[in-house]
């Protein structure tokens, strides 16, 4: 069982970063900062 719930954890913490990355692009594009995204 620890191990479904450690490859479940870990494909929505893939999907999120998927998302926020996309976010990320699209914020830095939009501050005119291409290629530019800060590790937070």
């Amino acid at each position: 069982m620890q191990t479904l719930q450690s490859a479940t954890a870990r494909a929505s913490s893939a999907s999120y970063e998927r998302v926020r990355h996309r976010y990320r692009l699209d914020a830095a594009a939009h501050c005119g900062i291409p290629g530019h995204l800060p590790r937070t």
